[in-house]
């Protein structure tokens, strides 16, 4: 997750000025950060040539 997806988050669902946007904009925050892993070991394969 970047920080643009937050922005987009945040800004989707009514702004900074809204409190209920503040939460699901950290929700999806945290729902990426599991991800990360993933998508380093994803990055990391290499091709298989046969």
């Amino acid at each position: 997750m970047c920080v643009g997806q937050f922005g987009v988050a945040l800004d989707a669902t009514g702004g900074p000025q809204d409190g209920s946007a503040s939460m699901v904009a950290f929700a999806v925050l945290a729902a990426g950060i599991p991800l990360g892993p993933l998508a380093l070991l994803w990055s990391r394969r290499g091709t298989v040539q046969s």
